[in-house]
């Protein structure tokens, strides 16, 4: 039986949260690359012919169970990897530990609440609130996203103004400020802060 999600208690945990999700997708994604190059090493060698490591290096068969993070599934493959008996020449685990372990402290660094708002300020005019957002439709468009406030309407049309409640986007010039866009978008007991979208 999986584990219920715990929900936050607090805007620091909320952050907190959003942090960690994000040092951890890249995590994951670091991790699992550098295992698709292993086992493609693996597989030149023909060590594949081992059921346990074909297993290890099989994406489709071998997958994280439903109770495992996405996170601890990768982090456990590299370390099975790493306790392979069968190591190869020429793949010197040492150098490898000491990747990741910079990769860690680059993210650690990145994903620093401080260091990473500081970053990410100068690039928050790429992300605007809208309720007509352009970008999703097409994503070459460059025409600015619309966020229609107009209260008048006439009830034999169906506008935005005749809407009880508005959905607000966020639309981004590019997908490397979507980030920006989720930090702004946090929510906490159904209040979005800091940024305040009532219009």
């Amino acid at each position: 039986m999986s584990k219920l999600k715990k929900e936050p208690e607090t805007w620091d945990e909320v952050i907190s949260d959003f942090f960690r999700i994000k040092f951890e997708s890249e995590e994951e994604k670091y991790l699992k690359d550098e295992l698709k190059v292993v086992g493609e090493l693996y597989k030149k060698v023909d060590y594949l012919d081992d059921a346990a490591i074909e297993f290890l290096f099989d994406t489709k068969r071998n997958k994280k169970s439903n109770e495992q993070s996405a996170i601890s599934f990768q982090r456990k493959r590299a370390v099975q990897v790493l306790r392979l008996s069968n190591q190869l020449e020429g793949l010197v685990i040492d150098q490898k530990k000491e990747e990741y372990r910079k990769k860690i402290l680059a993210l650690r660094e990145k994903y620093t609440p401080c260091k990473w708002l500081s970053v990410n300020s100068d690039k928050a005019g790429s992300v605007s609130f809208a309720t007509h957002v352009i970008k999703l439709t097409h994503s070459k468009i460059d025409t600015p996203s619309l966020f229609d406030c107009i209260d008048k309407h006439d009830d034999a049309y169906l506008t935005t103004s005749t809407l009880t409640t508005k959905t607000i986007d966020g639309a981004v010039s590019g997908n490397q400020f979507a980030p920006i866009f989720q930090f702004l978008e946090l929510e906490f007991k159904g209040v979005k802060e800091p940024v305040n979208l009532s219009v």
